[in-house]
């Protein structure tokens, strides 16, 4: 797997990508219903009220590639399930704004403590990062999960950025063009 994923995050761009027309809410409510007990057994309660209200012909449409999306998702669903305390929050919310105010879907994955040291917030996403403070685990990843979403979020011709989320851990915010119709 880890060779795999060294190989996929040095893809840029991937442009191996098939796209064809996806509805990013449901591979992201896949994504939650493949992790909700893993969620539940570390007491980590999950607000996805705003992914859930999302439905039927308001669902927001992208031109994408379902697999490339659904690991973006399960990974940032990894980052929390192993870098959040136990017993913490995760809150999901969704943006959907139109030709007037842009065209886009807009995601945020915010979860609780612990945080983000300001000065490695620019660098989570650089291959083989890994910092070195509270959120780092003895036992974690390669450093490439991160990586991989950049990556295929650029492809998709979208943005991915980390924040301080104001529930006091990391802020996750993936921007989306919509499909034209």
């Amino acid at each position: 797997q880890l060779v795999d994923d060294l190989r996929s995050s040095m893809r840029e761009p991937q442009g191996d990508l098939q796209m064809t027309t996806v509805f990013p809410l449901s591979l992201l409510k896949e994504a939650l219903d493949h992790t909700r007990d893993r969620f539940a057994k570390r007491g980590i309660e999950v607000d996805r009220h705003a992914v859930d209200r999302v439905t039927g012909p308001a669902q927001p449409v992208i031109e994408g590639n379902a697999h490339r999306l659904h690991q973006v998702f399960m990974n940032l669903l990894e980052n929390t399930l192993a870098y959040t305390d136990e017993g913490g929050e995760l809150r999901l919310d969704v943006i959907v704004e139109g030709a007037r105010t842009g065209n886009c879907l807009t995601l945020l994955f915010d979860d609780s403590t612990p945080g983000v040291p300001d000065e490695e917030l620019p660098r989570l996403f650089d291959r083989l990062f890994r910092g070195e403070t509270s959120r780092s685990r003895e036992l974690g990843g390669s450093g490439l999960g991160l990586s991989i979403c950049r990556a295929t979020i650029e492809a998709h011709g979208g943005t991915i950025e980390a924040s301080a989320s104001p529930l006091g851990g990391l802020r996750v915010t993936i921007t989306l063009p919509l499909a034209t119709s």
